[in-house]
């Protein structure tokens, strides 16, 4: 075992959080007996339902709010790996310096990115980050960065199967087109008007599925009235604010995915799911 622990500071989003996974499914691979924490700024506990499986990874949820950065002490005086995520900003300082205190060891090994902010020379091994590169290829040069070799070519998410979310919702596999509009923001998501439009079409031109729409706890307000509009379609199911292990669910379960750029899309791209991610509109 080269290291007693695996400590990657991740910043808490779905999409790089996936990544995450991957990296760490790559480490385990290559050493079954390596302990990995996911550090995270924030969403622990929406985060949580997409390691149910990975029972090799622990999430710590650390902030200046919860001194959750307090637990990772205990790791100072081992033998620590240690990884940074790559980021086309720049890395807050306080999270190099928590790295960098957590791989004192002198077996440890700091990996991170050269970003636009100081202390870059923290690093033991320094990557350049490549946005042209897709992300897959730059966390494999991660992995090769900590010293294993990469054992897993492409991200495939591993998630709790449950046969029983598809009758709960009056579903059946591969029957429905599953649709995420909203992204982070409204400037990412898709105009209400031109999801009622996108709606109305898919019914029409393919009456025989079903439509599944998903949304976030802070698009309640449009799914109340979508199903104003929508009022007595059986044929339309809106789902709002549920989990993420019964989204991977929907999703690996649907005949097409539809969705914006979000956490959600990827989560479809994972599941290797058929997919279309666009700007919709009714142009």
């Amino acid at each position: 075992m080269r290291f007693k622990n695996i400590i990657f500071f991740q910043n808490g989003s779905i999409g790089d959080f996936l990544m995450a996974l991957f990296f760490s499914e790559n480490i385990h691979l290559a050493d079954g007996e390596m302990k990995i924490r996911i550090v995270v700024p924030r969403n622990k506990k929406l985060l949580s339902k997409l390691v149910e499986g990975y029972p090799y990874i622990k999430i710590i949820e650390a902030n200046s709010k919860n001194f959750g950065f307090l637990r990772l002490l205990k790791f100072i005086f081992s033998a620590n790996g240690v990884a940074v995520h790559a980021t086309p900003g720049k890395i807050p300082n306080r999270i190099k310096f928590l790295a960098k205190a957590l791989s004192l060891n002198p077996k440890s090994v700091l990996v991170g990115f050269k970003d636009i902010g100081r202390f870059n020379n923290l690093y033991s091994v320094s990557l350049d980050y490549d946005t042209s590169v897709p992300y897959v290829e730059t966390i494999k040069k991660m992995v090769q960065a900590m010293g294993f070799s990469v054992q897993k070519e492409a991200p495939f998410l591993k998630y709790k199967k449950d046969g029983d979310i598809l009758s709960r919702f009056n579903l059946a596999d591969n029957s429905y087109i599953l649709i995420h509009p909203f992204g982070s923001s409204k400037k990412r998501s898709v105009p209400l008007e031109d999801i009622k439009w996108v709606l109305g079409k898919i019914r029409f031109e393919f009456s025989s599925l079903k439509i599944v729409v998903s949304a976030g706890p802070s698009e309640k307000k449009y799914i109340k009235e979508l199903k104003e509009v929508f009022l007595g379609d059986e044929n339309i199911v809106f789902l709002c604010d549920f989990g993420l292990n019964i989204l991977s669910n929907l999703i690996d379960n649907s005949k097409l995915y539809i969705g914006v750029d979000t956490g959600i899309t990827h989560m479809a791209s994972f599941l290797r799911k058929d997919r279309k991610s666009t700007r919709l509109n009714s142009s």
